[in-house]
C-alpha cells in the first residue's frame, strides 16, 4: 500500500488530532490575554487572571506556569508604582521644586 498524496495527508491529520486530544490546553492560553489587559490598566481582567492562577496554585502549588504568571503580578503593580512616582516627580519639577524624593 502506498501512502502518497491525499492518503498521507489524511493519515497526518488523524495522527495530529489523536495527539492533540491527549494534551490539556496550555495554561497561558487561559490567562495571557487577561494579564496583558491588566498590565494595560484593565483591573477587572487583571483580577480575573489572578483568580485563575490562584485557583490552579491552590490545587497544585508547584504548577510551573501558574507560578510564573502569578509572579508577573508583581511586575504589574511595580509598574503602577513607578508611574505614580514619575508623575509626582514631574509635578514637583513643573512647580519649580527641585525636591525629588
Amino acid at each position: 500500500m502506498s501512502f502518497r498524496g491525499p492518503k498521507l495527508l489524511a493519515l497526518a491529520a488523524l495522527a495530529t488530532a489523536a495527539l492533540a486530544q491527549g494534551r490539556p490546553e496550555r495554561f497561558d492560553y487561559a490567562v495571557r490575554n487577561d494579564f496583558f489587559a491588566g498590565f494595560s490598566g484593565n483591573q477587572e481582567a487583571f483580577q480575573r487572571a489572578m483568580k485563575t492562577t490562584e485557583g490552579v496554585l491552590a490545587q497544585n502549588p508547584k504548577h510551573a506556569e501558574a507560578l510564573v504568571w502569578h509572579g508577573a503580578e508583581g511586575r504589574g503593580s511595580d509598574r503602577e508604582e513607578r508611574e505614580h512616582t514619575a508623575v509626582r516627580r514631574s509635578v514637583e519639577l513643573r512647580d519649580g521644586g527641585d525636591r525629588i524624593a
